[in-house]
């Protein structure tokens, strides 16, 4: 694994141990903007997968899952994520955290 796989993979391991540490109830408490922990794990996954459209050619809006059209604004699109993601439980929002976190290492990894 080359240095910056390296630095990407130790960063991402440590986020899932802070993570891991926090559980369920953790994950549900909320930051002064409003958003909880499980929010603002959903809102990186799914920037994680538009990386991963980006990387496999498709559109990155619905590799993120976001459907409608949107205009190519950070916040309409954030905002469209938070509510793809709202109804999700915490441990929905850890297994998909280690999914993503997995899933994106092993397309770029060599």
């Amino acid at each position: 694994m080359n240095s910056e796989l390296s630095r990407v993979d130790a960063a991402w391991n440590e986020l899932s141990s802070l993570v891991e540490k926090l559980g369920p109830d953790g994950l549900m408490a909320r930051a002064g903007d409003g958003w909880t922990v499980k929010d603002h794990l959903a809102h990186i996954g799914a920037w994680e997968h538009s990386l991963r459209g980006l990387i496999e050619g498709q559109d990155r809006l619905k590799a993120m899952g976001v459907h409608e059209p949107l205009e190519e604004d950070t916040d309409v699109v954030n905002d469209a994520v938070f509510k793809l993601h709202a109804d999700e439980t915490a441990a929905q929002a850890l297994a998909e955290h280690v999914e993503w976190i997995n899933r994106l290492l092993s397309q770029v990894s060599p």
